[in-house]
């Protein structure tokens, strides 16, 4: 689009001087990692086809070309439908991701046809406006501003990549599980494997705000509990059936909790009941009828969030700000049995 002088060509004068104004692009799985018909979609593969096309309105300034994005929008053929508000979800989802960069405002409209209905078939498209990058920023920083201060002060300096994405464990969870069985004076500690939080790069700040993206939820509270050997055996096969039930309407996605102090093996593919095996504390078999002192945070019971326990960030906070500097964490991951080669699974 550049012409000699240094500014940018109209698209009228590119299509004049016969300079192409379309490119197309295709994603394609590799082999590797799937096998399917490209037309029938039918075959062995961990991942989901599905054809998709996105369109995006710019705005380019010929002077300076600076690019102002106007719109963007996508139409994807979701085939049949049996659940509406998860196909609407994954259409804000996706478009959220897409539009986060200029902040823009979404809207959803499922197209016309028979939508909703188990025999059903649609098309979900998503459409961003993102036209008021401007107003958003300053909105932004004016509901940010009272807090600023706090929410910037450094609490340590990271050694070490933070980061929170794992399946079964990330470098912030393990920072969690740590401070949790530091502060607590446990040998066990939980965390709930959420995705979301701040990725630091070594030789940057903790900030306050960087703790609380990692842990700001309604439920924050730290608990401390008594359990059986059995019993902390029982809650890590119920949360890998959330995650590993064959019938993927008993899937209730998320990440796999993260475990500190303890060591165990997990079987994805085996049945409800059999995929945890191996427990080990300090290199010693778990006792199923001895009891353990174990921390942990999140707690949805009513009774666990009105025992008047600090939150998360309250007990994290002043872990770090001792440390003052976070050596390299040394992950804690279970032992995974039938899933080598499957990126999926061990990532």
């Amino acid at each position: 689009m550049r012409k000699p002088d240094g500014t940018y060509r109209t698209h009228e004068e590119m299509v004049a001087e016969g300079i192409p104004t379309r490119y197309q692009g295709a994603s394609i799985v590799p082999r590797e990692c799937a096998h399917l018909d490209p037309n029938t979609t039918e075959g062995e593969a961990f991942p989901e086809t599905m054809y998709v096309v996105w369109m995006s309105e710019v705005e380019v300034d010929v002077a300076t070309g600076r690019t102002k994005v106007l719109a963007l929008k996508a139409a994807s053929d979701v085939g049949t439908i049996g659940n509406l508000q998860g196909v609407e979800g994954q259409a804000y989802g996706g478009a959220a991701q897409a539009a986060y960069p200029w902040r823009g405002r979404i809207t959803c409209h499922p197209a016309p046809g028979r939508p909703g209905t188990v025999d059903g078939t649609g098309t979900a498209t998503a459409q961003v406006d993102a036209n008021n990058v401007a107003e958003m920023a300053a909105l932004i920083a004016k509901h940010r501003e009272p807090y600023a201060a706090k929410l910037e002060e450094p609490l340590a300096i990271t050694e070490t990549l933070l980061y929170r994405r794992g399946n079964f464990n990330g470098t912030f969870d393990q920072l969690i599980v740590d401070a949790l069985m530091r502060e607590k004076d446990a040998p066990i500690a939980f965390s709930p494997g959420f995705r979301w939080g701040t990725t630091l790069l070594p030789g940057q700040p903790i900030r306050r705000e960087h703790l609380m993206d990692q842990t700001a939820i309604s439920y924050p509270f730290v608990t401390v509990n008594e359990m059986k050997g059995e019993t902390i055996r029982t809650i890590l096969e119920d949360v890998a059936d959330n995650l590993f039930n064959p019938d993927p309407y008993y899937q209730q996605g998320g990440d796999m909790v993260r475990v500190g102090g303890l060591g165990y093996t997990m079987t994805p593919a085996a049945a409800m009941g059999s995929r945890i095996s191996d427990l080990r504390l300090g290199g010693k078999p778990l006792d199923a009828d001895k009891t353990y002192k174990v921390a942990g945070w999140a707690p949805v019971s009513e009774e666990a969030k009105n025992a008047g326990t600090p939150p998360i960030w309250d007990l994290v906070e002043p872990w770090l700000k001792a440390k003052g500097t976070v050596s390299p964490r040394q992950l804690n991951v279970p032992n995974l049995v039938g899933v080598q080669g499957n990126a999926g699974f061990v990532a």
